[in-house]
């Protein structure tokens, strides 16, 4: 069969056969699958065979007829031809993905065959990321086939398939990229392998924080706890309304406008001093009469509970703090931090609570290093600049100084030094118990 009729058969590609220069150039007329590959005669070695790198093995009539199934298999840079013909009068042809260039101990003495190498671009693979790299194509000589997860002409660029919603992650869980690919993590509250999540029933498996004298109620991903009937609290702090409590010490100043608003500000003598102050107000529970007790100098604790109330609604926290009294803590002046965080403390305010972002100084006798500035008996401060001078912000119990000295329970927020919800001026009554 001549090269001519070869060609014919061919109907979608062109064949040049330069028998001057001994090169055979196979090229398509196809511009987006353009490809080119030129074998020349100084890459052609009779009786040698190239092992370990076969990707497709298939029979020709001509054995020239071999280079142009290379030219077919996008892969192909170099051939091995059986010069011995088959039963049917065909040859065996041997289609390899690379050439000898870089892999010269795999070219091996062997009569029986013939190998030819085209040149190769991908000799130097300019692929990252473990892309196949084939030769011939696109006017660089090569083109890069990406592997999953990544793209760009040399398959450097990560795909971030969590940005444009390309993975299979539920709906209720948290998909995070990664190089090449991603993982999926089930949100709080769910379970599973990321790709599935499921409920977690935390009423069911014990796994929740409700008080033993509340009811736990499952919702989806999370759950809430509500106090028993005849009992006060947020679920997770409840106690029977009448009763002595479990040491109830003060309950705080809810309005400015009340007679006794300076009562337990932060210069209050009630704080220094071991005097009873409307010990008939611990009688009556979660209720707005202002009230100090004894047990605020005499009795041992190994808990504290601090309770802020607004807009019809009890918010608790609790500390686990050893001490000889809540005296012995505040009464001498000195700081004692604690280690609630922020976001426990601005939960006391609901979705109210503002701070500004540095200093978080929290505990006992908390204080702005400048006098004038936020200060708390108990609770936290917070900053614009990243110290503790000059605080603008604060949530806590017997609180006092810029920017509203009149708040002395509950959260004070400049509006105009980087709160983060803003300015905020909530007055509360505040409740502190110990066990």
């Amino acid at each position: 069969m001549s090269y001519e009729n070869v060609c014919a058969m061919r109907s979608l590609h062109i064949c040049v056969f330069l028998a001057c220069s001994m090169v055979i150039v196979f090229a398509t007329s196809q511009a987006d699958q353009y490809r080119q590959l030129k074998f020349r005669s100084e890459k052609a070695f009779d009786s040698k065979r190239f092992i370990n790198h076969v990707v497709r093995i298939t029979v020709v009539m001509v054995m020239e007829f071999c280079e142009t199934m290379c030219y077919m298999e996008p892969n192909c840079v170099s051939i091995n031809i059986d010069k011995r013909q088959d039963g049917n009068r065909k040859y065996k042809c041997e289609l390899n993905n690379v050439t000898h260039e870089g892999h010269k101990d795999d070219l091996i003495e062997n009569g029986n065959y013939s190998y030819h190498a085209a040149e190769s671009a991908c000799v130097k693979n300019s692929c990252k990321n473990n892309a196949t790299c084939q030769s011939g194509f696109t006017d660089k000589g090569y083109r890069c086939l990406c592997t999953a997860g990544f793209k760009g002409q040399s398959c450097d660029e990560d795909i971030d398939e969590c940005a444009t919603s390309n993975h299979g992650c539920s709906t209720t869980a948290v998909c995070k990229n990664t190089k090449g690919s991603y993982n999926c993590t089930c949100k709080p509250g769910y379970s599973g392998d990321g790709r599935t999540c499921k409920d977690i029933d935390e009423c069911a498996v014990g796994n929740h924080e409700c008080d033993p004298n509340a009811v736990c109620n499952n919702t989806r991903g999370s759950h809430n706890c509500t106090c028993m009937i005849d009992y006060w609290g947020d679920g997770k702090t409840c106690i029977r309304k009448g009763d002595p409590l479990f040491g109830l010490l003060a309950q705080l100043v809810e309005r400015c406008t009340s007679i006794a608003e300076d009562t337990f500000h932060y210069d209050s003598h009630y704080w220094t001093n071991k005097n009873e102050y409307n010990p008939l107000g611990g009688q009556t529970a979660f209720d707005r009469h202002q009230t100090k007790l004894l047990t605020y100098w005499n009795t041992p604790f190994s808990k504290i509970c601090f309770g802020m109330r607004f807009d019809q609604q009890v918010k608790f926290i609790v500390i686990k703090k050893q001490a000889d009294s809540l005296y012995s803590l505040i009464a001498d002046g000195k700081y004692r931090n604690t280690s609630l965080g922020r976001k426990s403390w601005k939960g006391l305010c609901g979705s109210k609570g503002s701070l500004q972002p540095h200093c978080n100084r929290e505990g006992f006798n908390a204080f702005s290093e400048e006098r004038s500035h936020s200060r708390a008996r108990i609770g936290i401060l917070g900053n614009n600049e990243n110290d503790c001078k000059t605080c603008d912000s604060r949530i806590g119990f017997g609180t006092g100084g810029y920017p509203d000295d009149s708040i002395t329970c509950g959260n004070a927020a400049s509006w105009w030094f980087g709160s983060d919800k803003g300015g905020s001026y909530i007055r509360t009554m505040g409740y502190i118990l110990v066990q």
